[in-house]
């Protein structure tokens, strides 16, 4: 063997050592982000505002949102006392949401709903306006 091809075994032994020393050392190992259902949680901050009461997808994949007169799209997500059919009389109601709101998956926010309170919009006249007089609290 000639002195190059020594060398050359030397430092591929030693950068091969290294690597797996370097694996295998505590302060190198990567611990994963957080969960979707857990990042909400420690993200979430109080949130109130008016919007438009609107039902997106279809069933069984459907989900209840509030639309800001900005545009702005909230996923709300609702209480286990309250189930989703409860809203459908009042889907396209003007109404406040309050609640606790986090960063959802693919740019979408959601808001843990608090209360949601309907609220009167004189043009509509008075059918309308019953149908939206409503107030749900989350225990």
């Amino acid at each position: 063997m000639t002195h190059r091809t020594t060398a050359l075994r030397l430092v591929l032994s030693l950068g091969c050592s290294l690597g797996l020393a370097a694996c295998a050392s505590p302060g190198s190992t990567t611990t994963p982000g957080p969960s979707p259902a857990r990042e909400g949680q420690d993200s979430a901050i109080p949130w109130s505002g008016v919007g438009l009461l609107t039902l997106k997808g279809s069933a069984p994949f459907s989900w209840w949102a509030l639309q800001t007169d900005s545009g702005q799209v909230w996923r709300l997500e609702l209480p286990a006392t309250l189930p989703m059919t409860a809203l459908e009389p009042r889907q396209n109601c003007q109404v406040k949401a309050s609640g606790d709101a986090s960063d959802g998956l693919l740019g979408t926010r959601l808001l843990q709903l608090r209360s949601l309170v309907g609220l009167q919009r004189p043009e509509l006249g008075a059918p309308e306006n019953l149908r939206c007089q409503f107030s749900f609290t989350a225990p």
